[in-house]
C-alpha cells in the first residue's frame, strides 16, 4: 500500500477523497479553478454575443430560408470570426490559469520540501512566457474551439432541417431561430425547439398569449446558454488548473526534487455525481507523470477532466518507506 501525498497531508484511501482527507493538491486545484471560472464564463458569453451581432442581416437569412438554402444559412454565421475571438481571449485566460495554478502548486510543494524560494531552489519558474505553459494553453484553446464550433454547427444544421420540415414556420421565424440557437449543443438546441413547439401548441389552445409564449421561450433559451457557459467555464478551468499542477510536478522532477519515476494517482469525489467514466480509474493504480490513466470507457486520459463538469484531480503517490 502506498501513500497519496498532499504535500504533507496523507489520504487514507487511494480510491477517493472526502472532506476530511482531501490532499492539498486536490484542494488547491479546485480553489484555482473556482477563482478562474467567472473570467472563463464571461469570455465565452461575450464571444457568443459577438457571433450573433455579426451574423448577416435578417433579411438575407430570410431570403436564404425562402430558397431553402441550408448551406447558405449555416455558413452565414461568422464561424471564423467567432473562432478567432474566442481563441484569442481563451488562450490568454488559459495561460493565466495555468500560471496561477503552477504558482499555487509550487508553493504547496515548497512547503512539503521545506523550500523557501521556489524559483531559486527548485531551479525552475513559471510565467506567461514559459514554453510549456504556452504550448499547453494553445493546445487547450484550439481543442476547445474545434469542439465548440463543430458542435454548434451540427446543432444549427439539425435545427434548419427540422424547421424546414415543420409546418407553419415562416422564413422570418426560421431566420430568428437560427440566431437564437448559436452556441447551444445539439441536445440543447433540440430541447429549445421542442419547448417552442410546445408553447405554440398552448397558444393554439388559448392557454397562452403569443407574447407570453415568446417570453417563456426566451427565458428558456437564456437558461440553456447560461448552462452552456457554466459547463465550458467549469471544465476548462479544471483543465487549466490540472495542467499547471502537472507542469510543476514535471519541473520539480526534472530539477531533482521528485524521483525520476515519480507516480501520481487519480482522485475522485465520492458522491452521487461520481460517474462510471471516472469511478474505476483509481482502482487501476498509480501511473507516471507522463503516463496516461485509463478511464471506465477504456479511453486514455493524460489528466483530468475526463469529461464535461469532471471534478477529478490527481495527487503525487509515494511508496511506503
Amino acid at each position: 500500500m502506498g501513500m497519496v501525498a498532499g504535500y504533507g497531508a496523507v489520504a487514507s484511501s487511494l480510491r477517493s477523497v472526502d472532506s476530511m482527507t482531501r490532499p492539498r493538491a486536490y484542494v488547491t486545484a479546485h480553489r484555482v479553478a473556482d477563482d478562474m471560472e467567472p473570467r472563463f464564463r464571461s469570455i465565452f458569453q461575450r464571444a457568443l454575443a459577438s457571433a450573433r451581432y455579426q451574423t448577416v442581416p435578417l433579411a438575407d437569412l430570410e431570403a436564404m430560408a425562402a430558397r431553402k438554402d441550408m448551406d447558405g444559412l449555416l455558413y452565414a454565421i461568422p464561424w471564423g470570426e467567432f473562432s478567432r475571438v474566442l481563441y484569442q481571449r481563451m488562450e490568454q485566460a488559459v495561460i493565466a490559469g495555468i500560471v496561477d495554478s503552477a504558482h499555487a502548486h509550487a508553493r504547496d510543494l515548497a512547503v512539503g520540501k521545506r523550500v523557501t524560494n521556489v524559483s531559486a531552489d527548485f531551479g525552475f519558474s513559471f510565467d506567461k512566457t514559459n514554453p510549456r505553459a504556452l504550448q499547453s494553453a494553445a493546445r487547450q484553446a484550439f481543442d476547445l474551439i474545434v469542439d465548440l464550433v463543430e458542435g454548434s454547427k451540427q446543432a444549427i444544421r439539425d435545427l434548419i432541417t427540422r424547421l424546414f420540415e415543420q409546418q407553419g414556420e415562416t422564413v422570418q421565424s426560421i431566420a430568428r431561430q437560427i440566431r437564437a440557437h448559436i452556441g447551444l449543443t445539439r441536445t440543447q438546441s433540440g430541447a429549445l425547439l421542442n419547448q417552442r413547439l410546445s408553447l405554440l401548441e398552448q397558444v393554439g389552445e388559448g392557454a397562452l398569449t403569443p407574447a407570453r409564449a415568446s417570453e417563456l421561450e426566451d427565458q428558456y433559451r437564456l437558461r440553456l446558454l447560461a448552462q452552456r457557459a457554466e459547463t465550458v467555464a467549469r471544465t476548462e478551468t479544471m483543465r487549466a488548473s490540472n495542467t499547471g499542477q502537472q507542469l510543476v510536478w514535471q519541473g520539480a522532477r526534472d530539477a531533482g526534487f521528485l524521483e525520476p519515476e515519480q507516480k501520481r494517482i487519480w482522485l475522485v469525489t465520492p458522491d452521487e455525481r461520481l460517474c462510471p467514466i471516472c469511478a474505476p480509474i483509481p482502482d487501476k493504480g498509480p501511473v507516471g507523470l507522463e503516463e496516461p490513466f485509463e478511464d471506465g470507457d477504456g479511453n486514455l486520459q493524460q489528466q483530468p477532466p475526463a469529461h464535461p463538469h469532471c471534478r477529478c484531480t490527481t495527487a503525487l503517490y509515494f511508496e511506503d518507506s
